[in-house]
């Protein structure tokens, strides 16, 4: 319902939902497709749910527990969501050899408890809505988990908002490769070593 400001018409919503939703099934099903539809006699102008709550009430913790990581509440966790985030241009402690950067899923996020981490990032995202850190640090989980396709979904705006974060170029290039879209890859790491002055100019995917 945010996708387009805080105004987004729910025509908008829909399909930023179904793009999702497409790719998620995409990926955790492999073979399976699903795409879901909207059916409306509305004519007039187009819908939006911009009215804020008189009386917000905050989800029982019981109830946040049992919820997927996509469906979680704002319960301000941006410190523990970034708290992995190297800083930009910098690698991470072993991956980096003599002049060479490995690009790893380990690179961008080796959290124990990726489930834990992702929906920890969620609610950063909700929490700090406008800040790309907080869409990087779920698209890094999602890498780690292995699921490339949502992780583009987050980098796409991180890079829209701000197109000088080197580390979401690494990420989408990662993605990129992982997906078998190399020469788009290339294209990507050869933007994050022209932005990333610190960054070794030989950085090759790991796995």
């Amino acid at each position: 319902l945010r996708s387009a400001g805080s105004a987004t018409p729910i025509s908008k919503a829909f399909e930023v939902t179904q793009q999702l939703v497409q790719n998620e099934v995409k990926e955790d099903h492999p073979g399976i497709r699903q795409s879901p539809v909207l059916h409306s006699k509305w004519s007039g102008n187009e819908l939006i749910l911009a009215v804020k709550p008189s009386a917000p009430e905050r989800v029982p913790a019981t109830v946040v527990s049992d919820l997927d990581p996509d469906s979680t509440v704002a319960t301000a966790a941006m410190a523990k969501a970034v708290s992995s985030a190297p800083p930009r241009g910098v690698t991470r402690a072993g991956l980096r050899s003599e002049g060479k950067l490995v690009l790893t899923r380990e690179y961008f996020s080796n959290e124990p408890d990726p489930k834990a981490a992702l929906k920890a990032a969620y609610e950063a995202k909700a929490a700090h809505f406008n800040d790309v850190q907080a869409y990087l640090a779920i698209a890094k989980v999602q890498i780690q988990l292995g699921k490339f396709s949502s992780a583009m979904q987050q980098l796409k705006d991180v890079l829209t908002d701000d197109p000088n974060i080197v580390e979401a170029y690494l990420a989408r290039a990662y993605c990129f490769h992982k997906m078998g879209l190399e020469g788009n890859a290339k294209a990507d790491l050869k933007m994050a070593i022209e932005k990333g002055v610190t960054l070794p100019k030989d950085i090759e995917f790991g796995d």
